[in-house]
């Protein structure tokens, strides 16, 4: 060891006594000069100390490998090959590690101004994106601001050193963009659509009034409001528009997309389809079946618009219905299909068409009512077209009863025509309904000759007459002696 080092380092040795903990030498000389301070002071006898020694490679005390020497120094201490760095870097110590750190505020006041801005863009990683290496950090005793950002050593700190954080500065603060909501203009109300209330726009539609509905413009839940009136729940501006039949204020209401498959708790659940469909608006379907009305769709008896169609006897709406796709059997809740409910109505034609589209003529309901069932009631045509066709004529329902019983027990004078038809056909005339009751007791009980002699003429067992049937009506025993049967 040379004297003058020997000298030089007595007298540091003597002044780091009160010395924190080991500085990087490039912050202590500044063009040759050495700047006296105690941590500069104290880096500077290290220094001197690891010369004298043999060089060796000095590893961390971490269980962690050893980071690789680099041909860049850094602005931080870190564990190097002394032998392949230059005289400039400084190797720290583990064992001084644990040392206690200098007040970095004393110390970046003796440093020169050139070096003062250099200390505070190592420290401020954010203003200087370039510097990845890992810089002491300023710690204070006031608490760090939610918006300090943490940053992790390569190795675990040891229990005396504080935690290492680094404060989001001011500048970088005024770099990051401000997040902004912003609602589109259309989820925004507007204030002209703000003025109508629900039921006020109902009614309008409801009276015909196209310059009020106009003016209440195309608010969402205006054209979803539905009518909380007595007799009318559940109706919208665009069911009130068909029930009246009013194409424009139906026009502009599908041009402002009100919703077509809504449905209306006062007309069995009905959807606008439906109700056009019920009353034969061919045109106002067409144009739900465009706005994406479902043709499909049911009400709350689970009938379909054809089904309505077919009741009301719309044998046009039915046609284009059927055009369009629509199930020519589907069944509603009680398993009534669209040639059933055609067959309430009566209308030969109606029940023609759908025949022909597919019909099936020997369907029963969940009641065993078949198309011939409601059929015979209404028209001795559409009757005589069904038996023709293949519907069954001696069909039981669940009450025991064929058409022909159904109509001898309901009124044997309105039905009779149908009623003689279906006997001269060949009904079955040994029927008895729950009650027990056949044909022969039937037209007794009622006192009905002329179907007593119907009956008779057709080769009705003559068992099935009882004598005390025949107690006081004369008539009714002529007529078996006419036909040698007494």
């Amino acid at each position: 060891m040379q004297p003058a080092i020997t000298f030089r380092a007595s007298i540091l040795f003597l002044l780091c006594l009160v010395s924190g903990p080991v500085l990087a030498i490039e912050s202590c000389e500044k063009d040759g000069e050495i700047i006296f301070t105690k941590e500069c002071i104290n880096a500077i006898l290290e220094k001197e100390k690891q010369q004298a020694k043999k060089p060796k490679k000095v590893q961390q005390p971490t269980s962690q490998p050893t980071s690789q020497p680099t041909s860049q120094p850094t602005s931080q201490p870190t564990a190097v090959d002394t032998e392949s760095k230059p005289d400039s870097t400084l190797a720290v110590k583990p064992e001084e590690e644990d040392r206690k750190r200098p007040d970095p505020v004393e110390s970046k006041q003796q440093l020169p101004v050139a070096d003062l801005n250099k200390e505070k863009e190592k420290s401020d990683p954010l203003s200087n994106p370039d510097n990845d290496s890992t810089a002491t950090a300023i710690s204070t005793e006031k608490p760090m601001p939610p918006s300090s950002v943490e940053e992790k050593p390569d190795s675990p700190p040891s229990a005396s050193e504080p935690k290492i954080e680094f404060r989001q500065t001011e500048k970088a603060q005024k770099t990051l963009p401000k997040r902004r909501i912003i609602e589109s203009a259309a989820s925004q109300p507007s204030k002209k659509d703000s003025q109508c209330k629900g039921l006020e726009f109902i009614a309008a539609a409801e009276k015909g009034d196209l310059a009020f509905v106009q003016h209440c413009g195309s608010d969402h839940d205006l054209l979803e409001a539905s009518d909380i009136r007595s007799g009318s729940r559940g109706r919208t501006a665009l069911h009130w528009a068909i029930i009246n039949n009013n194409s424009e204020i139906i026009n502009h209401l599908l041009n402002v997309n009100a919703p077509v498959n809504l449905r209306s708790r006062s007309d069995m659940g009905a959807s606008a389809i439906h109700l056009a469909a019920e009353a034969g608006n061919t045109e106002v379907v067409n144009l739900l079946l465009n706005n994406g009305a479902s043709i499909v769709a049911s009400d709350l008896l689970k009938q379909t618009p054809l089904h309505r169609a077919a009741k009301k006897g719309h044998i046009d709406t039915v046609r284009y219905l059927l055009e369009k796709g629509a199930p020519g059997n589907a069944e509603d809740r009680v398993g009534k299909t669209p040639l059933i409910s055609a067959s309430q109505n009566g209308g030969l034609a109606l029940i023609k068409l759908l025949a022909s589209k597919g019909g099936n003529v020997t369907h029963t309901t969940s009641a065993g009512m078949t198309a011939l069932h409601y059929a015979s009631e209404q028209s001795l045509a559409s009757t005589k077209y069904l038996i023709a066709t293949g519907a069954d004529i001696d069909a039981v329902n669940n009450e025991g009863e064929t058409p022909l019983g159904a109509l001898v027990r309901k009124d044997i004078d309105r039905y009779w025509p149908t009623i003689k038809f279906l006997v001269e056909r060949g009904a079955s005339l040994d029927q008895q309904d729950m009650r027990g009751d056949t044909l022969v007791d039937l037209s007794l009980k009622r006192n009905h000759l002329p179907l007593f002699q119907l009956l008779l003429s057709n080769k009705i067992d003559i068992s099935q007459v009882r004598i005390v049937q025949l107690k006081g009506k004369p008539r009714f025993i002529e007529a078996l002696q006419a036909q040698n049967l007494l």
